[in-house]
């Protein structure tokens, strides 16, 4: 299961604990490692090995088998999104983004050409304006 230390301290690794590791992690630490699976990057470590906030570990087994320490110092990694479903969730906000700012181009309209009022049409017409100009930045 892949982790990524959330820690500021950072998290150590013992003796005995495998892993899977990048090939810069492995590159890194290799001093204090035994390599078991150079292909799949499986490694234990023969010393303590620290990694810093933020590197991602592949640990063996479920999260909830950590010891306490490591669940301290260590987030399971949810899982991306693949780039096309975050794609399509940009694209689907941007169009809601654009018809609210449409819809709220109209209302303004309606409402200025609904006011007689000169401070109420000075009013609306500055609300015209921000609510064209948001439109006019999601259009962009």
């Amino acid at each position: 299961m892949k982790c990524v230390v959330s820690s500021t301290l950072g998290c150590a690794i013992g003796p005995g604990q495998r892993l899977k590791l990048t090939e810069a992690q492995i590159a890194t630490r290799l001093h204090a490692l035994t390599v078991l699976d150079n292909d799949a990057g499986v490694v234990e470590p023969s010393m303590p090995i620290t990694f810093k906030r933020g590197e991602i570990l592949n640990l063996p087994g479920k999260f909830d088998d950590l010891s306490s320490y490591l669940k301290s110092v260590l987030e399971p990694v949810a899982k991306v999104p693949a780039k096309d479903d975050a794609d399509a969730a940009t694209k689907a906000k941007l169009a809601a983004d654009r018809k609210t700012a449409t819809d709220a181009v109209a209302a303004t309209k309606a409402k200025l050409a609904a006011a007689t009022d000169p401070a109420d049409i000075a009013m609306a017409t500055d609300d015209l304006a921000s609510a064209e100009h948001a439109l006019a930045n999601l259009k962009a």
